[in-house]
């Protein structure tokens, strides 16, 4: 007996977004005001610890995690009051490298000097007479497989990411999301702009999981009644662990959402697909799968044994959409005849915490 997936409650939780709420669609705004702030303020990418938000530091006690990354920043110099559009766009950073310094003189992040061989990197300040600022990066700066390149209408920062395998999430580089801010005072007292740039960044996978769950009406059913379990695409494809992944940054336009596309590598050196995924998650054995992010794929088909009783449910292609740096849990729930059916489906933004806990505060989704 086949049962469809129940509405499921979609839940966003744990959001670790850089530019809180601020509007970016068409609002009009009024001219640029004076702003109160002192003119010659420097772009910086450390911050005093009294701040009440918290800033992109490095551990000064064991050096675990990156110290270092390539930042891309731009600003738009004009705004489309009807269509919510920003243009103009110019560079600010090209690649720069910033790095973090302790010892015995400043520490933080520091960019000014650090460019690669043949590059000068100069201190760069805040333009208040702009309209927006937008930021980009990956860590660690010497990062490989990893080019960023802009074009495209809007205009568009593309940061190409080759060779991932997520059986070794660890040798994979941070990504960063989108940094925005906008530069007027008036409709955005709560700005970002000229403040000091905390980069949020994030693993290049996505992770996900899936649970039983019983009805409270059955207390004869226990983990022990499963078997045979497999949760996999309904159209008979395969689920991709190794490949390449494209971020696209908006520089350009009305928006400030990432997007991401993928390619599934071919004739890896050991699996990078698999058929289904087989182990669910338990308190006794938490189980997590990473995967490479996805945007397209079609509708999974859940199948077991309740009991030797082959039972089944189906989650729709929409909420198979699995976004970089995004965890998601797919619990389904043992009815009382027997039925499966999709209760609860949790998308949630974590701190990548694989391996070796982190213990500084460099940031990720």
């Amino acid at each position: 007996m086949r049962h469809a997936a129940a509405a499921a409650l979609l839940l966003l939780t744990a959001c670790g977004g850089s530019g809180g709420s601020e509007p970016v669609g068409p609002v009009p705004e009024p001219d640029p005001v004076p702003d109160p702030e002192p003119d010659g303020t420097a772009i910086v990418f450390s911050g005093d610890v009294r701040q009440a938000q918290p800033v992109t530091r490095a551990a000064l006690s064991d050096g675990d995690g990156p110290t270092s990354f390539k930042v891309w920043g731009f600003k738009n110099d004009t705004y489309d009051a009807g269509t919510g559009a920003y243009g103009g766009n110019q560079t600010v950073m090209d690649g720069y490298n910033v790095v973090f310094e302790s010892g015995s003189g400043a520490t933080g992040w520091e960019y000014v000097g650090r460019g690669d061989a043949g590059r000068q990197q100069t201190v760069k300040y805040w333009d208040y007479g702009t309209r927006a600022y937008r930021y980009l990066a990956y860590a660690p700066a010497t990062a490989s497989g990893v080019t960023v390149t802009r074009g495209g209408t809007p205009l568009t920062a593309t940061m190409a990411l080759t060779g991932l395998d997520a059986n070794n999430p660890d040798a994979a580089p941070y990504v960063s999301e989108l940094w925005f801010s906008n530069g007027n005072a008036v409709l955005y007292p709560d700005r970002l702009f000229g403040k000091t740039i905390t980069m949020k960044f994030f693993k290049p996978f996505a992770r996900v999981r899936f649970y039983f769950t019983f009805s409270a009406s059955v207390t004869q059913y226990g983990r022990e009644a499963l078997s045979a379990i497999r949760f996999a695409p309904g159209d008979g494809s395969k689920i991709a662990f190794k490949g390449n992944l494209t971020l696209s940054y908006p520089i350009n336009g009305t928006s400030t959402e990432l997007a991401s596309s993928t390619t599934v590598a071919a004739g890896a050196a050991f699996p990078d697909v698999a058929d289904a995924l087989v182990t669910d998650y338990t308190t006794e054995h938490p189980h997590w799968y990473t995967v490479l992010p996805t945007a397209t794929q079609g509708y999974y088909r859940l199948t077991l044994k309740v009991f030797n009783e082959e039972r089944t449910a189906e989650v729709p292609a929409d909420m198979m959409v699995w976004k970089p740096g995004y965890e998601y849990t797919y619990v389904f729930k043992i009815q009382e005849d027997g039925g499966v059916t999709l209760d609860l489906l949790e998308m949630a933004i974590h701190d990548w915490s694989e391996g070796t806990p982190r213990n500084h505060n460099f940031y990720n989704w």
